[in-house]
C-alpha cells in the first residue's frame, strides 16, 4: 500500500505543508489556552460553588451540613496547603522541607 496521501486525504488536509515546528507551536498555544480556561473556570467555581446543583437531595443534606453547619470550606487543593504551594513554586528547601517547615506561620 502506498504511504503517500491520496487525493481525498490531501483535500482533507487542505494541501498545506505542516511543519513539526508548527505543530509544536500549536500545541503550546493550545496548552496555554486550556490552562487559562481551566484557571478561570476553577476561580469562578471557588467564588460561586455549584456543587449542590449536581448532587442528589440526600447528598445535598450532608453537603449543606458540612459546609453550613460545620463551616468546613471547600478545599482548594495546593492553595490551602502552604508547604505544597511552596514546593510547587520552587521555594528553597531548608531542613528537608519547602520553606523550612513553616510551623506556626500558617
Amino acid at each position: 500500500m502506498d504511504d503517500h496521501p491520496t487525493h481525498s486525504e490531501n483535500e482533507c488536509l487542505g494541501e498545506r505543508d505542516v511543519s513539526l515546528g508548527g505543530v509544536r507551536e500549536y500545541q503550546m498555544r493550545m496548552a496555554a489556552a486550556l490552562e487559562k480556561c481551566y484557571a478561570d473556570l476553577r476561580a469562578e467555581f471557588v467564588r460561586h460553588q455549584t456543587t449542590t446543583e449536581y448532587i442528589s437531595p440526600a447528598s445535598r443534606v450532608v453537603y449543606d451540613f458540612v459546609r453550613k453547619e460545620l463551616k468546613i470550606p471547600l478545599n482548594r487543593g495546593v492553595e490551602d496547603h502552604l508547604p505544597l504551594l511552596l514546593q510547587e513554586s520552587g521555594a528553597p528547601r531548608v531542613n528537608g522541607t519547602a520553606g523550612g517547615g513553616l510551623k506556626g506561620h500558617v
